[in-house]
C-alpha cells in the first residue's frame, strides 16, 4: 500500500528480511531523495532498521538496492520517503515498484 511518500508492506506473517530494492517509475520526477525503513510485527510498534539516501537518483533513475545492516524479522515494513526540496515524493508514481529481500528460509 502506498500513499505518496509512505509505503507499507504486509507480508501476512513474520518473515526474515535483509533489505529491499526500489525501482523508480519511468519518467517520474516525484522521486524520493532517501528513505527511512521501519519494521513491525503488529503495525503499531515500529523500529528503524535502515535510513539513507539514493545516490544521483534524479540524473540516473535506476533500481536502488538497500541492504539492512543485519537481517530482521517482521510482518510489516514501512518506508518513509525523504523528499528533495520542493518535491512531494511518490514511491509508485509512473509505475515505481519494490522488491523485498528475504534471508534464511523465508526467501520472498
Amino acid at each position: 500500500m502506498a500513499s505518496g511518500g509512505d509505503f507499507l508492506a504486509d507480508f501476512g506473517k513474520v518473515v526474515a528480511l535483509d533489505g529491499f530494492a526500489f525501482t523508480p517509475g519511468e519518467g517520474s520526477r516525484a522521486l524520493p531523495k532517501g528513505y527511512v525503513a521501519y519494521v513491525s510485527d503488529d503495525a503499531k510498534a515500529w523500529r528503524v532498521v535502515s535510513r539513507g539516501e539514493f545516490g544521483n537518483i534524479l540524473a540516473n533513475p535506476v533500481r536502488q538496492d538497500v541492504r539492512f545492516d543485519k537481517p530482521v524479522s517482521a510482518r510489516y515494513v514501512k518506508l518513509d520517503a525523504v523528499p528533495f526540496p520542493d518535491v512531494a515524493p511518490d514511491w509508485t508514481a509512473n509505475g515505481g515498484s519494490f522488491e523485498f529481500f528475504g534471508s534464511g528460509e523465508n526467501e520472498l
